[in-house]
């Protein structure tokens, strides 16, 4: 997430931003976090897109940076990833919004995923 949050506000290259757990994550963990940052960077727009469709009326650029940056991860792994249940990538986004995000975050994220994986089978700009 940190990774993530150092791309999306301070434009940071990727491989840069994720340079600061090579110290504190073990090696499996790493490529993980890996795999995810460099997913989201790769299907950005396609992420952005389908989660626009998805919070109804919320622009992205309105949404709280840690709401915007655990929804990304989260359709990431919803829409393209096949190791990641879609449930277990809803609860650990919600637990993430609760933990980092405001008041509201945890009940605003899970409802734009849900709604996300509603469309996901849907023709439509979020169909995968």
């Amino acid at each position: 997430m940190r990774a993530l949050y150092q791309v999306d506000m301070v434009k940071e290259d990727p491989s840069k931003a994720l340079a600061w757990g090579r110290e504190e994550l073990s090696e499996t963990a790493m490529e993980f976090a890996e795999t995810l940052l460099l997913g989201v960077v790769a299907h950005l727009k396609e992420i952005d897109d389908a989660l626009a469709e998805a919070s109804r009326d919320w622009d992205l650029g309105r949404m709280p940076a840690m709401d915007r940056n655990v929804l990304r991860v989260a359709a990431y792994e919803v829409l393209f990833s096949k190791d990641t249940p879609e449930a277990a990538a809803i609860n650990e986004a919600v637990d993430l919004a609760k933990a980092y995000g405001t008041e509201d975050s945890g009940r605003f994220v899970n409802g734009v995923l849900a709604s996300l994986v509603s469309k996901k089978g849907k023709p439509g700009p979020v169909s995968k």
